[in-house]
């Protein structure tokens, strides 16, 4: 696949084109901004620039993974002695 290489007006317009991404819902994950800069040969520098704009237009980025914090209490059958 052929690589795009990038000036500042076209980090410009992927910053536009991810917020259009992000949408309503503000937010959008790394996983789909990567998708979409995929086919472009962006620079270290220009990426943290393309993090940076979608932080300050404040769209949320998010990692694709969800944390779950389980917490269960004893019951009250569980405190209560054996009746052995």
């Amino acid at each position: 696949m052929e690589r795009w290489a990038v000036n500042t007006d076209e980090v410009d317009n992927l910053v536009e084109r991810l917020v259009e991404v992000a949408g309503p819902k503000g937010y959008i994950g790394t996983e789909e901004i990567e998708e979409t800069l995929f086919e472009f040969d962006l620079s270290t520098e220009q990426r943290e620039t393309i993090y940076t704009r979608l932080l300050d237009r404040d769209i949320e980025i998010f990692d694709e993974f969800m944390f779950c914090l389980l917490y269960t209490s004893p019951s009250p059958r569980d405190r209560t002695r054996s009746r052995m």
